[in-house]
């Protein structure tokens, strides 16, 4: 019975290190950035649509090239990804993110790993901004 255990034991600790070796969260990150608001068109989005996979890790960069407040919000989208961090002007925060606002100017790093497939809408929730043109969607494989 003993040698069992020690068996059973092994192979659990064996199969632990197969796993830690997967760790998607240091992973090379692929890297998307991101336009909300561009000098050409306040009210746009660019790229208008993403294609991201499961399992992989992304640096997603938003950057507000316009002269007003914009906000990234994709609520369906986010509940599918494991984010790992976001990173801004020398402050990193974890945890769950639901929207991030962006100040003319700014940028954000966001490390995320999608974990759902689907197809997803994202916008600037502030209020006239989606209806001008701030919309578009992602799409994860």
């Amino acid at each position: 019975m003993r040698k069992v255990v020690v068996m059973l034991a092994m192979v659990l600790l064996s199969t632990s290190l197969v796993w830690a070796a997967g760790d998607l969260s240091r992973q090379t990150p692929v890297e998307l950035k991101v336009l909300l608001g561009t000098k050409a068109n306040e009210f746009a989005i660019s790229p208008k649509t993403w294609n991201l996979q499961t399992g992989k890790l992304y640096k997603l960069t938003l950057v507000n090239e316009g002269k007003v407040k914009h906000e990234w919000v994709a609520s369906e989208f986010t509940l599918g990804i494991w984010t790992r961090k976001v990173e801004t002007a020398g402050v990193e925060v974890k945890g769950v993110i639901n929207e991030i606002e962006l100040l003319p100017g700014a940028k954000a790093d966001w490390y995320f790993v999608p974990i759902r497939t689907g197809e997803y809408e994202m916008a600037c929730e502030i209020e006239g901004h989606k209806e001008a043109g701030m919309v578009g969607k992602i799409i994860v494989k």
